[in-house]
């Protein structure tokens, strides 16, 4: 079996992965938020790459120093596949809808289909873990309302 992520394009020179965002499809499909010091000033560069060679358009590519969590949780949600229509919602919960729709996906069991990490940032799994049931609780009642409303 493939281990997720194991065909991520290779690091560039003193980039490190500051999250993770894990589609469980079967293969999963990994998305790796990097960064990287890339000039004597200090200045860091972003990126967000995936198996496929997806191009990203990121709110912000760079910054003077490290990412506060915010900053962090703000680069994720606004991320937008190039070849992709905007998506209406942060990227994780589009994730999600994604899976409900196109997939056909239980709602009851979409918490376990996208999964957001982070060795650098710990807390930011929990952070994602929580707003994705939150979605998930709003999602469903949207639904339920809309059926009874037929």
């Amino acid at each position: 079996a493939r281990a997720p992520g194991e065909f991520l394009p290779r690091y560039r020179r003193g980039e490190i992965e500051i999250a993770r965002v894990l589609i469980n499809t079967s293969p999963s499909i990994v998305y790796s938020v990097r960064g990287r010091q890339c000039t004597a000033k200090g200045r860091r560069r972003y990126r967000i790459v995936d198996e496929h060679g997806t191009t990203f358009r990121l709110e912000h590519t760079s910054s003077t120093r490290r990412l506060s969590f915010g900053e962090l949780v703000r680069l994720i949600d606004t991320a937008q596949p190039h070849s992709l229509d905007p998506f209406s919602w942060p990227l994780p919960e589009s994730l999600l809808l994604w899976a409900i729709t196109a997939l056909h996906l239980d709602s009851a069991r979409a918490h376990e289909f996208v999964s957001v990490r982070s060795d650098v940032y710990p807390s930011l799994g929990e952070f994602y873990h929580e707003r994705l049931n939150r979605f998930l609780s709003l999602f469903r009642a949207s639904m339920a309302s809309s059926r009874g409303a037929s």
